[in-house]
């Protein structure tokens, strides 16, 4: 590359226009990021909720009533995030069972799930069937056969691979050929399958184009030809559509001249759309949805790791990190990039720092395809800085490969308004499994005495967080603390949730994690309580949480998992004895 070809960093100016700095540091939920993974460690996700609420809150006001957000679960399934996007008021589009439980365990109600994917297994349709959902997405006529033979009723719509001029976006969805879906011009082949159907409720259509789309009038055309082909479609059924599912699609920038999606100009489009749906009576009443999920999590999240090394081979830097590919499969350019391009990269700790220098960014891994970016413009660097990848909080921990190689997987941190309100990571949520609990592991009592602002920094609701998706998925016993030394027992709440919880103590009740965290949430303090959770898996306990006195938190677990991460969370963490039960 020539001196005057010099690259030019786009990372900062995506920092300053995604989130805060002060002074050198970039700020993510109202902490400084560095701040933040000295607590956590590298490399991690975080992700600032008030971030996706805005998102979702702009797409809300640019939509003007015409369609229903259904957030798409692929893009980022941690339960807190599904969860927070449901408190917005979104339902939830899945494409596996797994998904479908996660949506379910955050609370999300099971009318408001939508299920698409080529390759639905019986077993899949079963369970969602059984459990309840708004709709399957039928995109084979063999998918037809798996439902009738479960035997009970369900709404459906078909999914449709418009013709390629309705095709849109960086990474399109259909075509020519594709798996996804039945081809628009056999559509009046497909209806008949339906015919003899005596448990699916055919009540709409699923046109989904193209994804990662930036140009407004591009979407507005696309969304135009789904609602002309589900009036079409109403015609040829001699009935009304219920639903229309116009698909997501929408789009962030992550390269230097990409510009961000025009939500004014979508929202300028707004009243010819619904005056198309007028023009036709049997889609005229249809309840519309589209379905976004990088575009509501991608600009919230990023990924941070340290720099392990920093070094020069024949005429080229190479910054090497202590994560990669492994971590952030898409940065690397090897999930759906055809010509690879550097993600927006910054020295979070350095953001005033001049970006002069440039180098090859690569991950701890034994393979060339580990490059998260190439000749990228930095400032100057050490072992032990850090650098950020922004646009990450969609399609990154768990749409790559964290197994590759057996390196650790990264931690994802969810952050509110100054509060960590979450650590977990891709492989401590795959399958909602309590992975490292067995019969021989010794419990061990942690006592937590971390005070912040003079008071004890820990509290039930981020502990239960801390310990997501396995604490949502436990059943929980809410009791008394009893001391061993004596017959005396305490149990005392502050706030909204006292009266419920000091009456499930008394009879130590029995609930569900996602019953718990509400009411965790709903309390200002528990001074005394002890909440214990039952492991699914064997018959034992597998934490115990103890308030004490406001003095201490103490928890006790066998689960060698929770151990490292109460250690790693909280600063001052104590093995001891317990003296109470």
């Amino acid at each position: 590359m020539a001196p005057t070809d010099k690259p030019q960093s786009h990372g900062p100016a995506f920092a300053a226009a995604l989130f805060g700095i002060s002074e050198n540091d970039l700020m993510i939920g109202g902490l400084p990021v560095r701040d933040i993974v000295a607590g956590t460690g590298t490399p991690c996700f975080l992700y600032d909720a008030s971030a996706m609420r805005r998102a979702y809150r702009n797409l809300e006001t640019a939509l003007s009533g015409f369609a229903d957000i259904y957030y798409s679960v692929k893009a980022n399934p941690l339960p807190a995030i599904i969860s927070l996007f449901r408190q917005e008021g979104a339902g939830a589009e899945i494409a596996s069972v797994g998904e479908y439980r996660a949506a379910i365990k955050a609370g999300v109600a099971p009318e408001k799930i939508i299920f698409a994917g080529p390759g639905k297994s019986k077993a899949e349709l079963r369970e969602v069937i059984e459990g309840g959902i708004g709709e399957i997405h039928i995109e084979s006529a063999e998918e037809i056969g798996r439902i009738e033979a479960i035997g009970k009723p369900v709404k459906a719509s078909i999914r449709i691979n418009p013709v390629p001029d309705a095709q849109a976006g960086a990474m399109r969805m259909g075509g020519k050929a594709t798996a996804f879906g039945f081809d628009e011009e056999e559509l009046e082949n497909v209806l008949p399958l339906f015919k003899d159907a005596r448990h699916i409720d055919l009540i709409g259509v699923h046109i989904y184009g193209g994804t990662q789309i930036l140009d407004a009038d591009m979407l507005v055309s696309q969304w135009r030809h789904g609602i002309s082909l589900a009036a079409r479609m109403a015609e040829m059924l001699g009935k009304p559509l219920e639903t229309i599912d116009l698909g997501g699609g929408l789009g962030i920038p992550y390269f230097a001249g990409e510009t961000p999606l025009d939500l004014e100009k979508v929202s300028a489009a707004i009243p010819d759309l619904k005056a198309l749906l007028k023009a036709h009576p049997l889609v005229a009443d249809a309840h519309i949805i589209v379905e976004p999920g990088r575009f509501l999590a991608g600009p919230a999240g990023i990924y941070v790791a340290e720099v392990n090394s920093v070094k020069n081979s024949r005429g080229t830097t190479f910054v090497v990190m202590d994560g990669g590919m492994h971590h952030h499969l898409a940065a690397s350019g090897n999930l759906g990039q055809i010509v690879k391009r550097n993600y927006p990269i910054v020295a979070p700790a350095m953001m005033q720092a001049d970006y002069e220098e440039t180098a090859t960014i690569v991950g701890p891994l034994c393979t060339p395809l580990d490059t998260l970016a190439r000749n990228a413009a930095l400032p100057k660097l050490k072992a032990g800085d850090l650098l950020a990848i922004l646009q990450s909080g969609a399609y990154g921990a768990t749409a790559s490969p964290s197994g590759f190689l057996s390196h650790p997987a990264a931690k994802e941190v969810l952050i509110e308004d100054g509060d960590i309100a979450i650590v977990t990571s891709a492989r401590d949520r795959a399958g909602d499994n309590i992975a490292t609990l067995t019969s021989e592991n010794p419990h061990q009592t942690l006592r937590i005495y971390d005070i912040r602002e003079g008071v004890i920094a820990a509290d039930l609701y981020d502990l239960l967080h801390l310990l997501a998706p396995a604490s949502q998925t436990a059943t929980w016993v809410v009791s008394t603390v009893k001391s061993l030394q004596s017959a005396d027992e305490w149990f005392e709440v502050v706030g909204e949730s006292r009266d419920d919880l000091e009456m499930l103590a008394q009879k130590d009740a029995r609930i569900s994690g996602a019953v718990l965290a509400d009411l965790a949430k709903k309390a200002k303090q528990v001074i005394w309580g002890q909440f214990t959770a039952l492991s699914p898996a064997l018959d034992q306990e597998w934490v115990t949480i103890r308030a004490i006195d406001s003095s201490f938190y103490e928890v006790t677990t066998p689960d060698a998992n929770v151990q490292d991460k109460i250690k790693s969370f909280f600063r001052d963490v104590r093995p001891t004895d317990s003296q109470y039960r």
